[in-house]
């Protein structure tokens, strides 16, 4: 459910990078709150949700980077691993 309203296949996605975020979340049912978080920051393009806490991010390399990703206030409360 949590991909439904993702837009990680939509648009040109050309010129764009990819990394996988593991975040520890209590349960799935948290991963709409990452995703909406992650989409939030400028650049990204989008979200990808693997159960049971994997988060693949695509991502404008002229805007943003993992790093910058993971440093967003919700991975204070729930631990972000660029992998």
């Amino acid at each position: 459910m949590a991909n439904i309203n993702s837009n990680y296949i939509k648009g040109d996605q050309s010129g764009l990078a990819e990394t996988t975020i593991k975040v520890q979340i209590p349960c799935t049912g948290h991963s709409f709150l990452i995703i909406q978080e992650i989409n939030k920051v400028e650049g990204v393009s989008g979200v990808k949700f693997v159960s049971p806490d994997v988060f693949v991010v695509r991502y404008d390399t002229k805007n943003t980077s993992p790093e910058k990703i993971v440093s967003q206030d919700i991975f204070k409360e729930y631990e972000a691993i660029i992998e």
